[in-house]
């Protein structure tokens, strides 16, 4: 059998971008016929923009990104329609033996409800943790066997994915402008609401790829 591995990491890796902070102040200046007059001084105006939500000036930007995470991560995020988006094909293509294990600083007992989760970590002796381990590895293990057997077997791939849990790792790629990108963050980085533990670790790698690229534009919409 194949060996498998076990992750419990969010993967999201920079592929491409275009624009830049000075983009998103052209952008603004070309209402006044001012925008290919040099100037420099963007701070103040991109916290107007994004303050006021002139935010049509910040889809000139976009970002591209690679990433690997388990299905149920995928499939939260391209809940963002305005995404496009390209993901492996389990039915072209045999896919990894990666799986999804929480590491030890998932919280894993929710003492809020189903609308309004409220996710803190056991206070036991590790009996739960361990137990939530064992049950993972024992579905993964003959999952993948059952996989595996099929295909060898000569089972079409659309076929025999049927038995795989959605806590193997797929990849995709995602591209959107620099306004839906603030949006998927504003959902999914953790400070409001209650987005899930995964999807909070990916949008701060995605935070984190943006700050590198547009510092002044990123800053203020973080203030």
């Amino acid at each position: 059998m194949t060996e498998i591995t076990f992750r419990s990491d969010m993967q999201v890796d920079y592929v491409q971008h275009t624009g830049s902070d000075e983009m998103v102040a052209r952008a603004a200046r070309v209402s006044t016929g001012s925008d290919l007059i040099e100037n420099d001084k963007i701070k103040g105006l991109i916290r107007y923009l994004v303050r006021e939500r002139h935010t049509s000036t910040l889809e000139h930007c976009t970002l591209t990104v690679r990433v690997e995470a388990p299905i149920f991560v995928a499939r939260e995020w391209m809940r963002h329609r305005t995404m496009s988006y390209n993901e492996i094909s389990g039915r072209y293509a045999e896919l990894a033996p990666v799986f999804y294990i929480p590491d030890g600083n998932r919280p894993l007992v929710n003492a809020g409800s189903g609308a309004h989760p409220d996710l803190q970590r056991s206070d036991d002796d590790g009996t739960l943790w361990r137990g939530m381990d064992e049950a993972h590895l024992w579905v993964y293990v003959r999952a993948w066997r059952q996989y595996d057997w099929m295909r060898d077997a000569g089972i079409a791939n659309e076929v025999a994915r049927n038995v795989l849990p959605v806590g193997i790792y797929t990849q995709f790629y995602a591209t959107a402008n620099l306004n839906n990108w603030f949006k998927f963050l504003h959902l999914r980085d953790g400070n409001e609401g209650s987005p899930q533990y995964e999807i909070v670790e990916a949008a701060n790698k995605v935070a984190g790829i943006l700050e590198e690229l547009y510092p002044v534009t990123y800053g203020v919409w973080a203030e």
